[in-house]
């Protein structure tokens, strides 16, 4: 979160968002103001007439989402960060993430490497986008997206913003996974992120490591796994949570594949 002093009151109006689902539903936006504008986040208050004829205003925060990343090394541990934050005064387990609000001219994944090494000194080699999804509807519409890092090696010191106390850790997969589930770990959204990675970071439970990158034959880019004994073989699941369960327990389909080893 920035120094507060880049974020500014305002009383200034605001172009009536295109919600067509509303207007379908016969909500008639009449106005729209910012009561907040900054690069970071906005706050936007609307005027809706309901289709009963009652007046009803409706705030919400417009925020360009963030990247979250979750780091795996080459000998199975998952970077951590431990960070202190001042709006609940607490020190709270993490994974890596960073706000789009300054990164315009950024493709996600660029972001997610950015932040990656910004806030832990880290870089990947390879990173999979493994899904997005709106962190608090009901009032927001922020949009977080989440991206596996493998082959996570540090290469240098962190890069800090003035308001960021964060230290590093790494931790075995499966104390991660535990330390999400228990209430151990309190950012919703790095749980979120561990959890939609549970499948591809349990895949080494059975000898299988995140090998390769493959297409599939609908032109689905998916995680495969190659057998740690090296004789090639390879098994081929998505992220896809509408699949099927696939034979390990994960979940995933077989498909026609073209793969290329990591």
């Amino acid at each position: 979160m920035p120094d507060q002093s880049t974020i500014h009151p305002t009383d200034a109006d605001a172009p009536i968002p295109a919600k067509p689902n509303a207007v379908a539903q016969g909500w008639q936006i009449v106005h729209s103001r910012y009561l907040y504008e900054s690069h970071w986040y906005s706050v936007r208050q609307d005027e809706i007439r309901l289709p009963n004829g009652e007046t009803i205003h409706y705030t919400q925060i417009e925020h360009p989402g963030f990247v979250t990343i979750v780091p795996v090394t080459d000998e199975g541990q998952i970077v951590l960060i431990r960070s202190y934050r001042y709006s609940v005064d607490e020190w709270t387990w993490e994974v890596p993430a960073g706000g789009l609000g300054n990164k315009a001219d950024q493709s996600l994944a660029e972001a997610a490497a950015g932040e990656l090494l910004e806030e832990t000194g880290a870089a990947a080699r390879d990173l999979q986008f493994i899904a997005s999804y709106y962190t608090g509807i009901g009032s927001s519409n922020i949009r977080a997206h989440i991206f596996l890092a493998t082959g996570v090696h540090f290469v240098g010191k962190q890069e800090l913003e003035q308001t960021e106390v964060i230290q590093v850790h790494t931790m075995p997969i499966l104390d991660a996974l535990q330390f999400a589930r228990s209430g151990q770990m309190q950012d919703g959204q790095s749980v979120a992120a561990l959890l939609y990675c549970e499948p591809l970071l349990r895949a080494g439970d059975d000898g299988w490591v995140v090998a390769a990158e493959c297409t599939m034959a609908d032109g689905m880019r998916s995680g495969c796994w190659a057998d740690k004994a090296g004789d090639g073989k390879m098994k081929v699941t998505t992220t896809d949570y509408a699949a099927v369960p696939d034979a390990r327990g994960g979940l995933g389909r077989t498909a026609d594949v073209s793969c290329r080893r990591r």
